[in-house]
């Protein structure tokens, strides 16, 4: 994979002013592997609001951040297993050793666990704070730091279709852009359109979107 290929990032405002951003982190699939490997590019239709784009920065540092500290946690497994077993059987010795009661084991045990659990989270968050983990926080977030945005005839067209459909169901809206090169309109955007189609589709099938829909429906039926 090259530092050359790109990555689409679309910016599409609805018909209320509202920003929609369809990128390919939707998924959280290979978030990481993604950011380091591809460069990105934003393209828009209607000009975003500043608002809305720090709103989408943060969004990606949101991302970045679980990354970065699923990353630490996978590197550094072992290190922090072998060290809660350590604080797990020290404290059991010493516990065992300084506390006379009828069931000796069941006390040892749960406080020693406790002892050994209070220990592998203490190192999560230290390493959270290393200067491996920084180093890698600075160089996702430059990424998303870099990304520019430009105007795009496809963006535009998109958003035309979709004020068209608005109100109407995802899988409606779905069918819509597959059909035929979306009444020809995006024809010339082959590329496009299925990058455009990928992310839309990992919009609507997200769990906040899904819990989105299913409270702005409940507000329309109870008429506000």
């Amino acid at each position: 994979m090259s530092e050359q290929q790109a990555l689409r990032i679309f910016h599409v405002a609805r018909q209320d002013g509202t920003s929609l951003f369809l990128h390919p982190f939707l998924d959280k699939q290979r978030v990481m592997e993604r950011l380091e490997s591809y460069s990105l590019e934003g393209l828009y239709g209607s000009e975003p609001r500043v608002e809305a784009l720090t709103q989408f920065r943060n969004e990606l540092y949101r991302l970045i951040e679980d990354e970065v500290r699923e990353w630490m946690a996978e590197s550094r497994f072992i290190p922090g297993f072998l060290i809660s077993a350590g604080v797990f059987l020290v404290a059991f010795f010493l516990l065992s050793v300084a506390v006379r009661d009828p069931l000796p084991v069941i006390d040892e045990v749960a406080l020693s666990l406790a002892a050994a659990i209070a220990a592998f989270f203490m190192r999560r968050r230290r390493d959270m704070r290393s200067d491996a983990a920084s180093s890698k926080r600075m160089k996702l977030r430059s990424k998303v730091d870099g990304i520019v945005f430009s105007e795009s005839g496809f963006v535009s067209h998109i958003e035309e279709l979709l004020h068209e459909e608005e109100g109407t169901t995802p899988d409606s809206v779905l069918d819509r852009l597959s059909a035929n090169g979306a009444d020809g309109r995006v024809e010339d955007y082959e590329q496009e359109v299925g990058e455009f189609l990928t992310y839309l589709r990992a919009k609507f099938e997200s769990k906040n979107y899904k819990k989105q829909a299913k409270r702005i429906l409940s507000k329309r039926r109870q008429g506000f």
